[in-house]
Protein backbone atom coordinates (compact mmCIF):
# COMPACT_ATOMS: atom_id res chain seq x y z
CA UNK A 1 0.00 0.00 0.00
CA UNK A 2 3.10 2.24 -0.02
CA UNK A 3 2.38 3.48 3.51
CA UNK A 4 5.20 4.92 5.61
CA UNK A 5 4.01 3.29 8.84
CA UNK A 6 3.60 -0.28 10.02
CA UNK A 7 1.65 -2.03 12.78
CA UNK A 8 4.35 -1.37 15.40
CA UNK A 9 4.31 2.37 14.72
CA UNK A 10 0.51 2.38 15.08
CA UNK A 11 0.81 0.69 18.46
CA UNK A 12 3.34 3.31 19.55
CA UNK A 13 1.10 6.11 18.28
CA UNK A 14 -1.88 4.77 20.23
CA UNK A 15 0.17 4.58 23.40
CA UNK A 16 1.53 8.10 22.84
CA UNK A 17 -2.01 9.42 22.38
CA UNK A 18 -3.15 7.80 25.62
CA UNK A 19 -0.09 9.12 27.46
CA UNK A 20 -1.07 12.59 26.22
CA UNK A 21 -4.51 12.23 27.79
CA UNK A 22 -6.51 11.40 24.64
CA UNK A 23 -9.17 8.93 25.73
CA UNK A 24 -11.29 8.49 22.60
CA UNK A 25 -9.37 6.70 19.86
CA UNK A 26 -10.41 5.37 16.45
CA UNK A 27 -8.58 3.00 14.10
CA UNK A 28 -9.10 2.55 10.35
CA UNK A 29 -8.45 -0.77 8.62
CA UNK A 30 -8.37 -1.52 4.89
CA UNK A 31 -9.49 -4.99 3.87
CA UNK A 32 -9.47 -7.03 0.63
CA UNK A 33 -6.00 -5.88 -0.34
CA UNK A 34 -4.23 -7.38 -3.36
CA UNK A 35 -2.98 -10.91 -2.65
CA UNK A 36 0.58 -9.87 -3.53
CA UNK A 37 0.73 -7.90 -0.27
CA UNK A 38 0.24 -11.15 1.68
CA UNK A 39 -1.84 -9.54 4.39
CA UNK A 40 -3.70 -11.58 7.00
CA UNK A 41 -6.83 -9.53 7.68
CA UNK A 42 -7.93 -11.67 10.63
CA UNK A 43 -4.55 -11.10 12.29
CA UNK A 44 -4.79 -7.35 11.58
CA UNK A 45 -8.24 -7.19 13.20
CA UNK A 46 -7.07 -9.10 16.27
CA UNK A 47 -4.09 -6.79 16.62
CA UNK A 48 -6.33 -3.74 16.31
CA UNK A 49 -8.78 -5.09 18.90
CA UNK A 50 -5.92 -5.70 21.31
CA UNK A 51 -5.35 -1.92 21.35
CA UNK A 52 -8.92 -1.50 22.71
CA UNK A 53 -9.95 1.44 20.48
CA UNK A 54 -13.32 3.12 20.96
CA UNK A 55 -14.17 2.69 17.28
CA UNK A 56 -12.89 0.74 14.27
CA UNK A 57 -13.75 1.67 10.67
CA UNK A 58 -13.32 -0.79 7.80
CA UNK A 59 -12.65 0.32 4.24
CA UNK A 60 -12.75 -2.06 1.29
CA UNK A 61 -10.24 -2.27 -1.54
CA UNK A 62 -11.72 -4.11 -4.52
CA UNK A 63 -13.83 -5.88 -1.94
CA UNK A 64 -16.35 -7.30 -4.38
CA UNK A 65 -13.70 -9.17 -6.35
CA UNK A 66 -12.24 -10.45 -3.09
CA UNK A 67 -15.63 -11.67 -1.90
CA UNK A 68 -16.37 -13.36 -5.21
CA UNK A 69 -13.12 -15.30 -5.14
CA UNK A 70 -12.53 -15.95 -1.45
CA UNK A 71 -15.61 -15.61 0.73
CA UNK A 72 -19.14 -15.79 -0.63
CA UNK A 73 -18.72 -17.04 -4.16
CA UNK A 74 -20.38 -15.27 -7.07
CA UNK A 75 -23.73 -13.70 -6.10
CA UNK A 76 -25.49 -15.36 -9.04
CA UNK A 77 -24.34 -18.75 -7.73
CA UNK A 78 -25.02 -18.19 -4.03
CA UNK A 79 -27.69 -15.47 -3.76
CA UNK A 80 -28.96 -16.58 -0.33
CA UNK A 81 -25.60 -15.88 1.31
CA UNK A 82 -25.26 -12.49 -0.39
CA UNK A 83 -28.76 -11.50 0.74
CA UNK A 84 -27.97 -12.60 4.28
CA UNK A 85 -24.79 -10.59 4.65
CA UNK A 86 -24.77 -7.80 2.09
CA UNK A 87 -28.13 -6.06 2.20
CA UNK A 88 -29.45 -4.36 5.37
CA UNK A 89 -32.42 -3.49 3.18
CA UNK A 90 -33.67 -7.06 3.66
CA UNK A 91 -33.36 -6.74 7.44
CA UNK A 92 -34.59 -3.19 7.97
CA UNK A 93 -37.17 -4.44 10.48
CA UNK A 94 -34.30 -5.43 12.81
CA UNK A 95 -32.86 -1.92 13.09
CA UNK A 96 -33.37 -0.74 16.67
CA UNK A 97 -30.71 1.93 17.14
CA UNK A 98 -30.04 5.26 15.39
CA UNK A 99 -28.27 4.47 12.13
CA UNK A 100 -26.41 6.76 9.74
CA UNK A 101 -26.41 5.80 6.04
CA UNK A 102 -23.66 7.44 3.99
CA UNK A 103 -23.72 7.81 0.23
CA UNK A 104 -20.83 8.85 -1.99
CA UNK A 105 -21.72 10.98 -4.96
CA UNK A 106 -18.67 9.71 -6.88
CA UNK A 107 -18.06 6.34 -5.18
CA UNK A 108 -19.89 3.42 -6.78
CA UNK A 109 -19.27 1.32 -3.65
CA UNK A 110 -21.70 3.46 -1.62
CA UNK A 111 -24.35 4.64 -4.11
CA UNK A 112 -26.93 7.23 -3.09
CA UNK A 113 -29.59 4.76 -4.21
CA UNK A 114 -28.69 2.48 -1.29
CA UNK A 115 -29.50 5.22 1.21
CA UNK A 116 -32.72 6.03 -0.64
CA UNK A 117 -33.82 2.39 -0.40
CA UNK A 118 -33.14 2.34 3.35
CA UNK A 119 -34.99 5.65 3.74
CA UNK A 120 -38.03 4.15 2.00
CA UNK A 121 -37.83 0.92 4.03
CA UNK A 122 -37.63 2.71 7.38
CA UNK A 123 -40.44 5.08 6.39
CA UNK A 124 -42.59 2.04 5.57
CA UNK A 125 -41.84 0.69 9.05
CA UNK A 126 -42.79 4.06 10.61
CA UNK A 127 -39.25 4.59 11.86
CA UNK A 128 -38.36 8.30 12.13
CA UNK A 129 -35.97 9.22 9.30
CA UNK A 130 -34.24 12.44 8.38
CA UNK A 131 -32.09 13.45 5.42
CA UNK A 132 -28.96 15.40 6.35
CA UNK A 133 -27.23 17.67 3.84
CA UNK A 134 -23.48 18.01 4.36
CA UNK A 135 -20.89 20.21 2.66
CA UNK A 136 -17.25 21.21 3.05
CA UNK A 137 -16.16 24.45 4.65
CA UNK A 138 -15.24 27.42 2.43
CA UNK A 139 -12.49 30.00 2.73
CA UNK A 140 -13.52 33.33 4.30
CA UNK A 141 -17.07 32.10 4.94
CA UNK A 142 -18.91 33.43 7.98
CA UNK A 143 -22.24 31.74 7.13
CA UNK A 144 -23.81 29.36 4.63
CA UNK A 145 -27.24 29.83 3.06
CA UNK A 146 -28.93 26.53 2.20
CA UNK A 147 -31.30 26.50 -0.78
CA UNK A 148 -33.78 23.66 -1.32
CA UNK A 149 -36.57 22.95 -3.80
CA UNK A 150 -38.09 20.40 -6.15
CA UNK A 151 -36.64 22.05 -9.28
CA UNK A 152 -34.04 24.61 -10.22
CA UNK A 153 -36.79 27.18 -10.60
CA UNK A 154 -38.34 26.95 -7.13
CA UNK A 155 -35.31 26.62 -4.85
CA UNK A 156 -35.59 28.94 -1.84
CA UNK A 157 -33.36 29.74 1.11
CA UNK A 158 -34.41 27.45 3.95
CA UNK A 159 -31.63 28.02 6.46
CA UNK A 160 -28.55 30.06 7.30
CA UNK A 161 -25.88 27.97 9.00
CA UNK A 162 -23.25 30.07 10.83
CA UNK A 163 -19.60 29.20 10.30
CA UNK A 164 -17.30 28.56 13.25
CA UNK A 165 -14.88 31.48 13.38
CA UNK A 166 -11.75 30.24 15.10
CA UNK A 167 -8.32 28.89 14.20
CA UNK A 168 -9.57 25.33 13.82
CA UNK A 169 -13.02 25.37 12.17
CA UNK A 170 -14.75 22.08 11.30
CA UNK A 171 -14.06 20.54 7.90
CA UNK A 172 -17.77 20.12 7.16
CA UNK A 173 -21.12 21.69 8.01
CA UNK A 174 -24.60 20.21 7.73
CA UNK A 175 -28.31 20.99 7.72
CA UNK A 176 -31.30 18.78 8.49
CA UNK A 177 -34.66 19.96 7.05
CA UNK A 178 -37.02 21.04 9.80
CA UNK A 179 -40.03 19.46 8.07
CA UNK A 180 -40.43 15.98 6.60
CA UNK A 181 -39.76 15.76 2.87
CA UNK A 182 -42.20 14.15 0.45
CA UNK A 183 -41.51 10.56 -0.52
CA UNK A 184 -40.59 9.62 -4.09
CA UNK A 185 -39.69 13.22 -4.85
CA UNK A 186 -36.51 14.58 -6.41
CA UNK A 187 -35.12 17.57 -4.52
CA UNK A 188 -32.47 20.07 -5.56
CA UNK A 189 -30.17 21.83 -3.11
CA UNK A 190 -27.14 24.06 -3.05
CA UNK A 191 -25.15 26.08 -0.55
CA UNK A 192 -24.05 29.72 -0.89
CA UNK A 193 -21.24 30.89 1.39
CA UNK A 194 -21.25 34.46 2.73
CA UNK A 195 -18.42 36.67 3.99
CA UNK A 196 -18.43 39.71 6.25
CA UNK A 197 -18.56 41.87 3.12
CA UNK A 198 -21.57 40.19 1.52
CA UNK A 199 -24.04 42.53 3.24
CA UNK A 200 -22.26 45.46 1.58
CA UNK A 201 -21.65 43.81 -1.80
CA UNK A 202 -24.06 40.98 -2.58
CA UNK A 203 -21.77 39.64 -5.32
CA UNK A 204 -19.17 38.57 -2.75
CA UNK A 205 -20.48 35.01 -2.39
CA UNK A 206 -19.44 31.54 -3.48
CA UNK A 207 -22.05 29.05 -4.64
CA UNK A 208 -21.80 25.31 -5.06
CA UNK A 209 -23.27 23.52 -8.01
CA UNK A 210 -26.77 22.13 -7.48
CA UNK A 211 -27.16 18.55 -6.25
CA UNK A 212 -30.16 16.27 -6.79
CA UNK A 213 -31.40 13.50 -4.51
CA UNK A 214 -34.60 11.48 -4.40
CA UNK A 215 -36.49 10.55 -1.23
CA UNK A 216 -36.98 6.81 -1.70
CA UNK A 217 -39.34 4.87 -3.90
CA UNK A 218 -37.51 5.39 -7.21
CA UNK A 219 -34.04 6.06 -8.53
CA UNK A 220 -32.41 9.46 -8.28
CA UNK A 221 -33.57 12.05 -10.75
CA UNK A 222 -31.90 15.23 -11.92
CA UNK A 223 -32.70 18.83 -11.07
CA UNK A 224 -34.76 20.11 -13.97
CA UNK A 225 -35.50 23.51 -15.45
CA UNK A 226 -35.53 25.06 -18.89
CA UNK A 227 -31.75 24.59 -19.00
CA UNK A 228 -29.53 21.56 -18.56
CA UNK A 229 -29.02 19.83 -15.23
CA UNK A 230 -25.94 21.03 -13.33
CA UNK A 231 -23.06 18.74 -12.49
CA UNK A 232 -22.44 17.26 -9.06
CA UNK A 233 -19.61 18.90 -7.12
CA UNK A 234 -16.88 16.79 -5.59
CA UNK A 235 -16.81 16.73 -1.81
CA UNK A 236 -20.54 16.95 -1.22
CA UNK A 237 -22.72 14.10 -0.07
CA UNK A 238 -26.21 13.22 1.04
CA UNK A 239 -26.39 11.61 4.47
CA UNK A 240 -29.45 9.68 5.63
Amino acid sequence: MHRTHDASSIERAVQAARDAGITNLSLDLIFALPAALERDFRRDVERALALEPDHISLYGHDQYVFLYDNEFGAPWKNPDLWIKFSYPFFHADRIRTPTLFLGGQDDFNVPILGGEQMYQALKTLNVPTQPKLTWNRAAWAVAFDVYLGTSLNNMTAVARVPAVLNENPPQTYSYTPSQALRLSTTYCWKVVSRTFATDVDSTLIASTNTIAFTTGGRSSGACTSTGSAPTTPTGFRIVR
